[in-house]
């Protein structure tokens, strides 16, 4: 009965570990309208998107919303503030996150940054722009499409009629103005991620290691020369001596 027991929550542990390393992360901004004169309190204030994860890329196990000062997990309240503050050092938090990016930039080489390539699942985009020259308004107008339609035909697997549109369209009014109305979702692979996560570990492993054996020879090496330098000021003190013997002897 007890090895029964004990298979049946090795089992469950498995199938949950296995869950999420095939599952999906999913970012979800549904019915984002903004404009030129309220993009200032969209993005101080308004700002509400989804956090979702999926196992086996199929069952939502988890909802999380994030709004400008906070985030909702389960119901639970989640102040940013209150988040950075429960750190005890947040200058330390911010200094290694500093060393991460410059880790980062400096072996993108080596770096796989495919894992982090998203999965656009929806999108769809009304867009009304104008500048204050009608020729700018026109090149802007070519130049988003061209860069949506080059973007979407990157990131999508299948195409959708009813998931994936856009328009943008020009307003010839000779002012510097644009509303956007978006509901955009995009997914990510937990299991590439992790890879990723891994990569930079093991890059930051290394570096701290290549680090300690830089500063092991330039402690040899100081070393080696303080050696050096107490020789040479024996021989020093040793010449000097014996040009005292010599010249008490002469006397």
């Amino acid at each position: 009965m007890i090895a029964l027991i004990i298979l049946f929550f090795v089992v469950i542990i498995n199938f949950i570990i296995i869950g999420i390393c095939f599952s999906n992360i999913v970012v979800d901004i549904e019915n984002l309208n903004c404009n030129s004169k309220n993009i200032k309190q969209v993005l101080t204030e308004d700002i509400e998107f989804y956090i979702k994860i999926y196992i086996f890329k199929v069952l939502r196990i988890l909802t999380i919303k994030v709004y400008n000062t906070h985030l909702e997990i389960l119901g639970i309240k989640i102040n940013f503030n209150k988040l950075i503050y429960d750190i005890e050092d947040t200058g330390i938090l911010f200094r290694k996150v500093k060393k991460i990016i410059r880790l980062i930039k400096d072996n993108k080489e080596n770096i796989n940054f495919e894992n982090l390539k998203p999965k656009i699942k929806e999108f769809k985009m009304d867009l009304e722009i104008s500048t204050e020259n009608a020729i700018l308004t026109s090149i802007s107008i070519l130049s988003i499409s061209s860069t949506l339609s080059l973007l979407l035909k990157k990131y999508i697997e299948k195409y959708e009629k009813e998931k994936y549109y856009y328009r943008v369209t020009p307003k010839f009014t000779n002012t510097n103005d644009f509303s956007i109305n978006l509901n955009f979702e995009m997914s990510f692979e937990t299991l590439k991620i992790l890879v990723f996560a891994y990569e930079i570990r093991e890059l930051f492993v290394q570096n701290k290691i290549e680090n300690k054996i830089k500063e092991q020879n330039i402690l040899e090496n100081s070393l080696q020369k303080l050696k050096i330098l107490r020789r040479l000021g024996r021989i020093d003190q040793k010449r000097i001596i014996e040009k005292n013997v010599g010249n008490n002897i002469e006397n």
